[in-house]
């Protein structure tokens, strides 16, 4: 038992420990593409000073969490109580009890949509939050480490929620210790290679994709960077009757997600501009295209953990005087 304690003890550390490792590289990153925000001194006081403030970020994320589930912990509550009446209901002395179906499952799709908001809001504007918090605690403890202004530490923070997912799933890849951690984290760093190689391409090809002159390494850290902020979206997927409408709203909602970080994209050292609503929803497409790998192989992985559809009921099984069915031997 005690090797057993051990051994999940061992994969929770790692876990965490790849997550502050993701984050301390996300605070790198925002120092490097956001004046304003500086990392300075020896490596290892820079390494010091990214490592506070990724510990701070992580842990205004779990305060942020913890309040969550304290607040929607009555509606939770509600939702599967009214689920337990509507299973136990007898439909036939109160064929319309008070919890419908329908009323159970707006709940349930609301506090579902809260948590996406909520999730968004912790990303974004709590790791803004932790990074203030972590370069005042940082400085002082006496590491060289400084963000001026407002707007700076909300940039700053939100870039390093952009970059925080991708430098985590490199840290915690080999380490992975079940079949499931590791395809997850294999199948966040295809998402972000293909985001990434899509931006680089409209790049590449559109005159209307400008990026601002810098070493290679640096635009290549902005394409991550931006293909980040654009991943924090919520995926999802659209099945309409008509083919190629739900890829047209989906490419949509991806140019729209694009640029809304474009705004920012602007603003960081390199900078990333596109000129023109064709530019963008080209770029958005391309994006979008190279994800269809990854797409078809979660479809596939879906479809395979579904249970198999049961066999044709036989009309004709319990009606010996009528001719057989095709069905029955």
């Amino acid at each position: 038992m005690s090797r057993g304690v051990g051994a999940r003890g061992g994969v929770v550390l790692l876990a965490y420990g790849g997550l502050l490792g993701g984050t301390a590289v996300g605070v790198w990153g925002a120092a490097l593409l956001v004046a304003g925000f500086r990392v300075e001194g020896t490596y290892g006081q820079r390494i010091g000073a990214v490592l506070v403030v990724g510990a701070v970020i992580l842990a205004v994320g779990e305060v942020a969490d913890r309040v969550f589930a304290l607040l929607t912990r009555g509606p939770r509550r509600r939702v599967r109580d009214g689920w337990r009446r509507l299973l136990e209901a007898d439909f036939d002395d109160d064929p319309f009890p008070s919890d419908t179906f329908g009323a159970g499952l707006g709940r349930l799709m609301t506090l579902g949509f809260a948590g996406l908001v909520w999730g968004l809001v912790r990303d974004t504007a709590g790791t803004a939050l932790g990074l203030w918090a972590g370069v005042r605690l940082a400085a002082a403890v006496g590491l060289p480490v400084t963000v001026t202004g407002f707007w700076t530490t909300a940039l700053a923070g939100v870039v390093a929620a952009g970059l925080r997912p991708v430098a985590a799933a490199v840290l915690r890849t080999p380490f992975s210790f079940s079949r499931r951690a590791a395809r997850a984290n294999v199948l966040t760093l295809f998402w972000y290679a293909a985001n990434t190689a899509g931006l680089a391409l409209a790049a590449f090809a559109l005159d209307a994709v400008a990026v601002a002159p810098a070493p290679a390494a640096r635009q290549a850290l902005l394409f991550a960077a931006v293909a980040g902020l654009v991943l924090l979206a919520p995926r999802f997927t659209l099945r309409l009757p008509l083919p190629g409408v739900a890829s047209v709203v989906l490419v949509a909602v991806r140019a729209l997600v694009l640029w809304a970080v474009l705004q920012a994209a602007e603003l960081l050292h390199p900078g990333l501009r596109i000129a023109g609503f064709w530019p963008l929803a080209g770029t958005a497409a391309l994006m979008w295209a190279l994800e269809w790998p990854m797409r078809l192989s979660e479809a596939r992985a879906e479809a395979a953990r579904q249970p198999p559809a049961p066999p044709p009921v036989d009309p004709f099984a319990h009606h010996p005087p009528f001719p057989h069915s095709p069905w029955m031997p």
